[in-house]
């Protein structure tokens, strides 16, 4: 649905950080085939606004994103009991035309189109800069991009570091507090096994996504430099 920034229509005050699955103007379905027109943040907020987003090693997402379909159109006797009562309580994804029900039915489909990781990563759209990144972000000017709108990104393999800096990113006074801490996290497609990508796919799979490697890396580079 719609976001509404504010319930007052004279009194339309930003948040000073709002958080989603927002995508660029360029992005009209979402990864499960609904329309996400109305969640582009080009849209939404004005030009000016800061960025903060994660980026993982482009390949490690693919593999991720294919065992989540898999992980969520498990049939129920192979579900876990957590991930069964999340189905039924949160998700709802077994009451007909829910969104969780429309989500369930619409990840069979790419599983049923998509027969195996390398047919998955070959043909499936799995770009992050082209879809999340500012529009015409491209080799020329990905640098300036993240200099002048991302106010932070973080590395996926560096969580905890990453979540440490971030917090002293938005802390209104700048200031730090030395503590040391570890993020909680709950991985639920680890346990499913799948096979690895060939080699062929992967070199292919670099090269249709050579800016999100390049974008990547880079932003990798200078994360482990500071």
């Amino acid at each position: 649905g719609k976001i509404s920034l504010s319930s007052h229509s004279k009194n339309k005050r930003l948040p000073k950080i709002c958080g989603g699955h927002f995508r660029n103007s360029s992005v009209k379905k979402s990864f499960s085939g609904f329309n996400i027109d109305d969640i582009s943040y080009e849209k939404l907020f004005p030009n000016n606004i800061k960025l903060i987003t994660f980026l993982r090693d482009p390949i490690s997402r693919a593999v991720s994103m294919y065992k989540f379909l898999n992980m969520n159109c498990l049939p129920i006797y192979k579900m876990s009991l957590n991930d069964f009562l999340k189905n039924i309580f949160i998700f709802k994804s077994f009451i007909p035309f829910s969104n969780g029900y429309l989500l369930r039915k619409r990840n069979k489909e790419i599983l049923r189109k998509y027969k195996n990781i390398d047919d998955f990563m070959l043909n499936y759209d799995l770009s992050v800069v082209s879809d999340y990144f500012p529009t015409g972000t491209n080799e020329g000017n990905f640098k300036e991009v993240i200099k002048k709108r991302y106010s932070f990104i973080g590395i996926i393999e560096h969580m905890d570091e990453s979540v440490k800096r971030l917090k002293t990113t938005i802390l209104s006074n700048g200031e730090e507090k030395k503590e040391s801490f570890k993020i909680r996290q709950h991985n639920r497609t680890k346990a499913l096994k799948i096979e690895k990508p060939k080699k062929e796919t992967i070199d292919f799979f670099k090269k249709k996504y050579s800016l999100d490697f390049l974008v990547y890396e880079y932003v990798k580079k200078e994360f482990e430099s500071q």
